[in-house]
C-alpha cells in the first residue's frame, strides 16, 4: 500500500495550517493558543488520536472562556434601555401586556441575545469575508481564511456529516457553538475555538 496519499493529506493540512493569516494573528498575541490550534486541528484529523484531542480541545475552551468578554444577560446599557422604550411605544395600547412579553422581560432579552450570538457564530462572513458587507471601522477585521476557500468548506462539512463523523461534529463544532452562543463572540482573538473544525472540512473539500 503506497503511502503517497496520506502523506499528500498531511502535506495539505499542514500548509493549510501554516498558511492561515488567522494561526499568525492569534500567534502574535498568545503564543500558547497558537500552539494549541495546530495541535488540535492536527490531531483531530487523526481517528486514533482521540484521548489527545479531547485534552487539547479542553485547553481551547479553558482559553476561549477567559479571554472572551462574556454577554451581560441582566444589565441594560442607556442606548439599549431607550431602544427598548421606542419599541414597547410602537405597540398599541392593550389590556393585554403583549408588549411587555415581547420586548420588556428579561427572558425576552436573554432569548435575543442568545439568538445574537448563534447568528454570529455560525455567519460565514466573519470568517470568509471580513463581516462584508457590514464592516466596521472600529475593528482590525480581515478575511480569516480565503473566500475562495468558502466552497471547499461547505463541501468538507457535508462530507463529515454524511460519513457521520459524529467526534469531529461534536467536539469541534456543536459543544463549541454551545459555549460561543452562552458567553458570546467579542474576543480580540476572535472564536478560534472554531479554527480546528473550518480547517479540517475545507481539507476534507480538498481532498476528495
Amino acid at each position: 500500500m503506497s503511502l503517497k496519499p496520506n502523506i499528500y493529506k498531511t502535506l495539505l493540512l499542514l500548509v493549510l495550517i501554516f498558511a492561515n493569516k488567522w494561526l499568525w494573528t492569534i500567534q502574535k498575541t498568545n503564543f500558547f493558543v497558537f500552539g494549541l490550534l495546530i495541535l488540535s486541528t492536527f490531531f483531530l484529523s487523526k481517528p486514533k488520536s482521540k484521548t489527545i484531542t479531547v485534552i487539547l480541545f479542553f485547553l481551547l475552551f479553558v482559553f476561549q472562556y477567559q479571554t472572551t468578554k462574556k454577554t451581560d444577560y441582566h444589565t441594560l446599557s442607556p442606548l439599549e434601555i431607550d431602544s427598548r422604550q421606542q419599541k414597547l411605544n410602537y405597540y398599541p395600547p392593550s389590556k393585554i401586556p403583549l408588549a411587555w412579553w415581547l420586548e420588556g422581560r428579561p427572558e425576552s432579552r436573554i432569548f435575543y441575545l442568545l439568538k445574537q450570538n448563534l447568528f454570529s457564530s455560525l455567519d460565514q462572513n466573519t470568517y470568509f469575508f471580513a463581516y462584508h458587507p457590514r464592516e466596521d471601522n472600529s475593528m482590525d477585521v480581515y478575511p480569516k481564511f480565503s473566500f475562495l476557500l468558502l466552497p471547499f468548506f461547505l463541501l468538507g462539512l457535508l462530507r463529515l456529516i454524511k460519513n457521520q463523523q459524529l467526534f469531529v461534529l461534536y467536539l469541534s463544532a456543536l459543544l463549541p457553538l454551545a459555549l460561543l452562543v452562552f458567553i458570546g463572540h467579542q474576543n480580540p482573538l476572535g472564536s478560534f475555538l472554531l479554527f480546528p473544525f473550518i480547517i479540517i472540512c475545507i481539507h476534507q473539500g480538498l481532498i476528495k
